[in-house]
């Protein structure tokens, strides 16, 4: 019986908090103005970890692809800034659009498995932290959707991502 008591407590004592300082909030925005794709995630656990906790960087002309996680939810948590997320229907058009911003009504948004979604960013050094179920496996973590342009396509993507600020022009 002691022994199992001592592991335990020897294991606990290499556990560490995760904490947040401003200085990385100010350190992944700066990298994410340096990136040729307006963005920077962070991940704060390691990708065989149960729950995989992210803060991302996302400056207002970066585009993320619309995607989906199929049987996991993610729930986000802005930081910093201000960010829309819009969640659209298997067929791309826009169901819900909630924005979330440091000092508003919304600062949480939880995407159900299965809905897509995207993040856009409405102001300069927008910080959002994601956590979603783990672990982390490249090929199955997320599906991108199939009716919106490549992150790789920079013109295709910057004129949808106009267009879906268009769209959602009245909730801003």
């Amino acid at each position: 019986g002691g022994g199992k008591i001592l592991q335990m407590t020897e294991r606990n004592r290499s556990l560490k908090l995760v904490v947040i300082p401003d200085s990385l909030v100010g350190e992944i925005t700066k990298k994410a103005k340096e990136s040729p794709r307006k963005r920077f995630a962070h991940p704060l656990r390691r990708p065989e970890d149960p729950v995989q906790i992210i803060l991302n960087a996302i400056e207002p002309e970066s585009y993320l692809r619309p995607h989906r996680h199929p049987d996991k939810s993610e729930t986000r948590f802005i930081v910093q800034g201000k960010v829309a997320v819009v969640s659209f229907d298997n067929q791309g058009e826009i169901v819900q659009t909630t924005i979330m911003e440091k000092n508003g009504r919304n600062f949480v948004v939880d995407t159900p498995p299965g809905v897509y979604d995207m993040l856009i960013s409405l102001e300069e050094s927008s910080v959002v932290l994601a956590v979603i179920q783990g672990p982390y496996l490249e090929e199955t973590h997320k599906q991108l959707a199939p009716w919106a342009p490549a992150e790789e396509d920079y013109e295709a993507g910057q004129t949808y991502l106009q267009s879906i600020k268009e769209q959602i022009q009245n909730k801003l």
